[in-house]
């Protein structure tokens, strides 16, 4: 992204992330065992640290969802910061709505039971 001011140019490049939660989501069926509960909670925990440090600052992340996070290396990060706004402050954006997985699976279930 390139901004030009009266002064200077400016660019800001963004790393490229290994994968986002999205793609986990999408590709990869979630093993229930002590292995994948223990990455979980490492992973939630870093976002935890991250929305917190956010919050320390006095603003809010404005995008929070699972394509806004990715793993850099052994590292999960934020994404999406343009929608970064004061605490208070007026949204950017509209927030979107989402369904957690576990809604949709269990609707489906029940669509299925209903049609037999």
């Amino acid at each position: 992204t390139l901004f030009l001011d009266s002064s200077a140019l400016f660019c800001i490049s963004y790393e490229k992330p290994d994968y986002t939660l999205q793609d986990v989501f999408d590709g990869v069926a979630p093993r229930r065992n002590a292995a994948w509960n223990s990455k979980c909670i490492s992973v939630f925990r870093q976002l935890v640290k991250a929305v917190s440090h956010l919050h320390d600052q006095g603003v809010i992340h404005g995008n929070l969802n699972s394509r806004n996070i990715a793993k850099f290396g052994k590292t999960w990060k934020l994404l999406d910061i343009g929608s970064v706004t004061p605490i208070g402050g007026r949204m950017r954006r509209r927030i979107q709505p989402m369904d957690p997985p576990e809604f949709i699976r269990d609707a489906g279930k029940k669509e299925m039971k209903n049609t037999t």
